[in-house]
């Protein structure tokens, strides 16, 4: 099948507009964008991050192992219902924007958005409550008193989720930021107000979540209504039509993601209990959100940015920045997930509470996972802009079925670490199926001789760390780990960078464009 065929016809190909030699001006082009675009979105990530280096040894010292355990679950529950009531709302947003800018509908998409996701989150929620009222016998009792502040939760924090996507679909990362960074601070420090002061225990985080992003909603409201309309009667139930029809079956993919992320929580809640499910959620967040400081920035610029190229420029094109994108992040998932490996000890013992600090040998295990899912969405952009969903919630559903039957024969034997290499094993598979898939409707090109030079860069960079701190990192205090934990990050940053260029891993050129991106986004901080 021709690239003209794939595309659905020339006029998606703009490869055939021009001489070839055109090609890697554009490309070049394209890549700065989506540098840059990602460096502005990686403030979204680096303030989670950093308030999670914050809030997770304030709130492991003032919360139980078994109410944290509850926290999760619960929050876990809410994700679930979240991506069944406005998954499909979401992917379409991003999906629809251009399109919808192209034909002049944008007053139709912004209006159709807001109140389609209103509706949604407001009806399953109250689903939700009446379920509750009516099997809560059938709940554990400390998940049972977290309900009614999760209901509001639910409401205000998804309903943000799904508006925010409008903004990065516009490709308007400064707004995205904004929006995403003053949620975070916000409801950080209302949470630990709420946990430290009003000793509300989990409960208080799910409360200052809720306040914080009912109070962003303002804000992001004005920003959205940059881009069109929010009146109700702007929305288009045509449109909506289209959104339902491309994103319906990726409910289904939601659903099996979300069951990849956190169905192991409720299996390990059933067969272990609560006070487990506590301590591994603790350290496989904290873990998460370290890969997600640089790896989000990289999917929050891709989708918009290969998108953008494909609509506008054709299919040749977006095949080089897919594969671009796939380097970029083996260059940062790769050192960390070395990082992890030879100083998850030491890391954990300073940013948890004893209680939960014997859950760190699942910190690499955590990023090595991540990695994969980064991977399986470089891999599956071929099929989501050909439109491929169903095939799409296969892959996905067939991942997600392999490691709830791989959860059920091996978690209530061995536990969390069962969960966790379970993770890996079904992002593999999900990796795996992906990459076979999309090699119909959109060639990805692996560069494998750079990732050698990666993966050499990382693995040296892992050596020097322990031959300097090896001995010393097993045996230190949790004070003399602060130490060890800054000395460790400083000596791998510098080791990987150099070896890193050393192996050709980082073309100069690329080096270059990083520090005058970094120079720019300074002194417009």
């Amino acid at each position: 099948m021709s690239n003209n065929e794939r595309t659905g016809g020339a006029g998606h190909d703009a490869s055939t507009d021009g001489a070839p030699a055109e090609q890697p001006s554009i490309l070049e082009r394209a890549l700065k964008t989506a540098g840059s675009d990602a460096l502005k979105y990686a403030p979204v990530r680096f303030i989670p991050a950093l308030t999670s280096l914050v809030t997770v040894p304030l709130f492991t010292a003032a919360i139980s192992t078994e109410d944290y355990g509850a926290f999760y679950l619960i929050s876990s529950a809410t994700a679930l219902l979240a991506n069944v009531a406005t998954g499909w709302l979401s992917s379409s947003s991003i999906r629809f924007y251009w399109i919808c800018k192209r034909e002049s509908r944008i007053d139709e998409y912004t209006s159709t958005i807001l109140w389609a996701a209103i509706g949604a989150l407001s009806a399953t929620a109250g689903v939700a409550l009446v379920a509750v009222f009516l099997f809560g016998d059938m709940f554990d009792p400390l998940v049972l008193r977290l309900v009614p502040v999760a209901s509001v939760y639910f409401v205000a924090n998804f309903l943000t989720n799904v508006l925010v996507q409008v903004l990065r679909a516009a490709k308007r990362p400064g707004a995205f930021a904004r929006m995403q960074i003053g949620g975070a601070i916000l409801t950080t420090v209302l949470s630990i107000v709420a946990v430290w002061y009003a000793r509300l225990g989990s409960a208080g985080i799910l409360a200052g979540v809720a306040l914080g992003w009912t109070l962003m909603l303002v804000p992001m409201l004005r920003e959205i209504g940059k881009e069109g309309s929010l009146a109700p009667r702007a929305a288009s139930r045509r449109l909506l039509g289209e959104f339902w029809s491309y994103g319906a079956p990726l409910v289904l993919v939601s659903v099996a993601t979300w069951s990849l992320v956190l169905l192991d929580r409720w299996v390990i809640g059933a067969f272990r209990g609560a006070a487990e499910v506590g301590v591994y959620s603790v350290v496989y967040a904290l873990g998460d959100k370290i890969m997600q400081l640089v790896t989000a920035p990289l999917l929050l610029s891709m989708t918009p940015s290969l998108t953008e190229a494909y609509e506008m420029r054709g299919q040749a094109l977006a095949e080089k920045v897919q594969t671009e994108f796939l380097r970029y992040f083996s260059i940062v998932t790769f050192p960390l997930i070395v990082g992890m490996a030879v100083a998850a000890q030491p890391f954990i013992r300073v940013f948890v509470d004893p209680r939960y600090a014997e859950g760190w040998t699942v910190l690499p295990l955590v990023a090595a996972g991540s990695m994969l899912s980064s991977f399986a969405q470089v891999a599956g952009t071929g099929l989501g802009l050909h439109k491929q969903t169903k095939r799409i919630m296969l892959n996905t559903v067939t991942a997600a079925v392999s490691n709830l039957a791989l959860n059920l024969l091996t978690v209530p034997r061995f536990g969390y670490m069962a969960a966790a290499v379970n993770t890996i094993v079904s992002y593999a598979i999900l990796l795996g199926l992906t990459t076979y898939q999309s090699r119909r409707y959109m060639k990805l090109i692996i560069p494998w001789n750079q990732l050698l030079r990666i993966a050499g860069a990382s693995l040296g960079m892992g050596a020097a760390i322990l031959l300097v701190f090896g001995r010393t990192a097993q045996s230190a205090s949790r004070t003399a780990s602060v130490g060890i934990v800054v000395g460790e990050a400083a000596l791998g940053a510098a080791v990987y960078l150099i070896l890193l260029v050393a192996f050709g891993g980082l073309h100069r050129k690329e080096f270059g464009l990083l520090r005058r991106l970094a120079v720019r986004m300074i002194k417009r901080g």
